[in-house]
């Protein structure tokens, strides 16, 4: 059984009280006699619901698990409004723009412009944000991991693909150049790549899987790169 410490007010005259007890069932707990307990049967997330319009005489707008709450929780201040608010957010969709926020990070961070490195570096501070908030859900007010921290399946952003396209034009030796010499031709490939294909739900070419499509891609744009040459000449 829980045991909580209230902070509130009356509905009737607007007055406050502090440190008031209430039991989450009927009766006292071990320790305690009905003269220490200020309420009974009251749960922790009816507490959490407590307003103006339940049937109660007052208004609770911060409570403390006393005893009996779950481990790490016993002892903290809990803010009404905070709960409420927070409880109210849809964790799943605010997981998925957290996802987003960090692959645009990524793909700002490795640009070449200045202005979308320092954007991807002020927009660090949102993602530590939500990670707070994330963090305060389960932490204080209780929530499941497996609710705050919803598991989508991993997508690839810009940056893994571009890393992976990468990979694959060097390990075919596509350009026959040690690395240093050949990484912005084979990066300028990647990039080209994902140009004309896309990242997610590609339809690859005919017959053809991943790997042999990037090659074939790789080694036309090599092949067109040096007819222009030649023609220029």
């Amino acid at each position: 059984m829980k045991l909580f410490k209230v902070n509130g007010y009356f509905k009737d005259d607007r007055s406050e009280f502090s440190d008031y007890l209430i039991a989450e069932y009927d009766h006292a707990p071990d320790g305690y006699s009905d003269d220490d307990i200020f309420y009974y049967g009251l749960s922790e997330e009816q507490i959490q619901k407590s307003s103006e319009d339940d049937g109660l005489d007052f208004v609770i707008t911060s409570y403390e698990v006393v005893s009996g709450g779950e481990e790490g929780m016993n002892g903290k201040t809990i803010e009404i409004d905070n709960v409420i608010q927070i409880k109210n957010i849809d964790f799943n969709r605010l997981q998925k723009q957290k996802e987003i926020l960090i692959s645009m990070i990524q793909d700002w961070g490795g640009s070449k412009d200045k202005d979308q490195q320092n954007a991807a570096s002020e927009v660090e501070g949102i993602v530590h944000l939500i990670d707070a908030i994330q963090d305060y859900a389960v932490d204080s007010l209780g929530m499941k991991e497996s609710e705050v921290f919803k598991s989508n399946p991993i997508k690839r952003t810009r940056s893994v693909e571009l890393g992976l396209l990468c990979c694959i034009i060097r390990e075919n030796e596509i350009i026959n150049e040690t690395l240093f010499q050949s990484f912005d031709k084979v990066f300028e490939i990647a990039e080209a790549f994902i140009d004309k294909y896309g990242i997610d739900e590609t339809v690859w070419g005919i017959d053809m899987e991943y790997e042999e499509t990037v090659v074939a891609f790789a080694k036309d744009y090599v092949s067109n790169e040096e007819n222009k040459k030649s023609n220029k000449h």
